[in-house]
């Protein structure tokens, strides 16, 4: 049977592995207003063998907090607490599996805090138009060096974006770095809010660099 993680009321997951499938596992965080499926779709894009396992946490009401994620962080806090309880719940019940995390826009500020908040957990972290939560970074603390040594962050944005400042992204890379991630940032000019071919193509890169693509 699928592992059955306990989650908050209203929270849901699509995906979640059988207990003895040790695949490494594809942790996907929704855009607002987003169901799981939006990000299902990219994993079988970019994963069309199923070499990992694609496993999705859908928020309640398609959404992991109200406000702006540069909001003071007690605007969001109640509705973020739920949300990294769901995130931990899964990643609980994921056990001691391989995890890569991608999200897109407000799944990817969650993805970039849940890898801020569980260091070493993580082998990849992909924020596709997101960054670090709060009106500062300071809940995060001073970058420490080493402390998310063996992560690979590839962080992407547009410039300018509606709702992702490049601040908040060059910010976020740059506190991800200060603690011994290998980064990578790709800025694009006037991109769309949404998830383009190059991105796709970047995360495929960075899931199964060129020595590990599937034969």
């Amino acid at each position: 049977m699928p592992i059955d993680p306990d989650l908050p009321l209203g929270y849901g997951v699509r995906g979640m592995p059988e207990d003895d499938d040790d695949r490494a596992v594809l942790l996907l965080l929704h855009g607002r207003g987003a169901p799981a499926d939006e990000l299902l779709g990219l994993a079988d894009a970019v994963d069309p063998d199923g070499q990992l396992a694609h496993v999705a946490p859908e928020a309640e009401d398609h959404t992991w907090y109200p406000k702006s994620f540069l909001a003071p962080l007690e605007e969001n806090q109640r509705a973020l607490d739920r949300s990294r309880a769901a995130v931990e719940s899964v990643l609980a019940s994921l056990g001691d599996r391989e995890i890569h995390l991608l999200g897109f826009s407000q799944g990817a500020c969650l993805a970039c805090d849940t890898a801020a908040r569980h260091p070493g957990r993580f082998t990849t972290l992909c924020p596709l138009t997101g960054g670090l939560i709060g009106e500062t970074l300071d809940a995060y603390g001073a970058p420490e060096p080493g402390l998310h040594a063996g992560l690979t962050l590839r962080i992407t944005g547009g410039h300018p974006d509606p709702h992702v400042p490049w601040a908040r992204v060059a910010d976020t890379a740059g506190f991800f770095e200060g603690c011994g991630a290998w980064v990578w940032v790709h800025r694009y000019p006037n991109k769309p809010h949404g998830i383009c071919m190059e991105e796709a193509i970047l995360v495929r890169q960075t899931l199964f660099p060129p020595e590990q693509e599937p034969g």
